[in-house]
């Protein structure tokens, strides 16, 4: 991996004194391409094991371990090629150090925006089956209300029903008498052994 060198104290020497980088110098790695990001120097036996980077990783001799701006992110790198290769791609943006950095956020942020709309397109599918799955329900327990309201208007219009219930208030032994009861006290029906008893009692059953 190259880099490039910001400050030269001389802890961490490689080949010279004026090759020399000591912890906490922040320097200059090429991630991919062309962009290039800040790291800074660290102390290797500071360093937890499981945040190195991976034994599979290929260590060149004068390499040493760095870490990533902005993260806990890990990588080796060689201060002495970083410093020459990031010294002339200050040159090709007039020393400007900021045109570097906007140049590889510029050529990051294109990935990051592609991963989180394919991450947002994903979400959409599973909201719609399940938006579809709550309206089938409604429409389902909308039907089976319908049906159960048209059973009940069904019900109190039917003549059969009213006739029924007609028929067995009228049927009643206990109703009929204390409403025959009630009108012979207040002189409505004949009383018991009157010749006009069968005739009273048939006009309030016809009546009724």
């Amino acid at each position: 991996m190259a880099c490039g060198s910001k400050s030269g104290k001389s802890e961490i020497s490689e080949g010279g004194a004026n090759d020399s980088v000591a912890v906490g110098d922040v320097i200059f790695v090429k991630l991919r391409g062309s962009s290039w990001w800040p790291v800074q120097v660290v102390d290797e036996n500071s360093v937890n094991k499981s945040v190195k980077p991976s034994k599979r990783t290929k260590r060149l001799p004068g390499d040493i371990l760095v870490r990533h701006y902005g993260s806990y992110t890990y990588s080796y790198a060689d201060p002495i090629k970083c410093r020459d290769e990031f010294k002339r791609i200050l040159e090709r943006n007039d020393g400007s150090l900021k045109k570097v950095l906007l140049q590889t956020l510029e050529q990051d942020l294109p990935s990051t925006k592609s991963r989180r709309s394919k991450g947002s397109s994903s979400k959409p599918k599973g909201t719609s089956s399940k938006d579809a799955a709550g309206k089938r329900k409604s429409n389902w327990e909308d039907k089976e209300q319908n049906k159960n309201k048209q059973k009940e208007t069904l019900n109190v219009d039917d003549p059969a029903c009213q006739s029924w219930e007609t028929s067995s208030l009228g049927k009643s032994p206990e109703l009929s008498s204390r409403r025959i009861r009630v009108m012979e006290n207040l002189g409505l029906v004949a009383p018991a052994g009157s010749p006009f008893e069968k005739k009273d009692a048939h006009k309030y059953k016809k009546a009724s």
